[in-house]
């Protein structure tokens, strides 16, 4: 689910740029676009990754990634190529980096780090007396 949430926020984000620069600037349209997308990613992945730094490291990541895009957009000639050739790089640097990374063990070990212990059911009287009620026996 919460890989479904990013994405729509991602994919809203050229919904935003479309809508708003009918109305201002390409430049200003992107910007406030952008923001809008890093602001609520970072305050979501804040939650959903536990903790405010990767929230902050993550918004970054993705305000980074908006900035490029803005420089491969703005470059009139070389657009193409250069989102091209930037998309393979980035996808091989972050192979590359993240070679080594046990992702499952990882992901263990954040979810065994911040489980709280639960609170035991109480087990009540109305229990006890459903159990022993006639009435709630199966009949065949």
């Amino acid at each position: 689910m919460q890989y479904g949430l990013v994405a729509s926020a991602l994919l809203v984000f050229y919904v935003l740029l479309l809508s708003l620069a009918e109305y201002v600037t390409f430049a200003l349209a992107y910007l406030i676009a952008a923001a809008s997308c890093v602001g609520l990613l970072g305050w979501y992945t804040s939650y959903v990754l536990s903790t405010k730094k990767r929230g902050v490291f993550f918004s970054a990541i993705v305000a980074s990634l908006y900035g490029v895009f803005y420089v491969v957009l703005s470059s009139n000639s070389f657009n193409l190529i250069l989102g091209a050739v930037f998309c393979f790089v980035l996808i091989a640097l972050v192979m590359y980096i993240t070679r080594n990374i046990n992702w499952y063990e990882l992901g263990a070990k954040d979810a065994h780090q911040n489980t709280k212990k639960q609170p035991k059911p109480i087990i009540g009287s109305a229990a006890k007396t459903m159990d022993n009620n006639p009435s709630n026996d199966v009949k065949e």
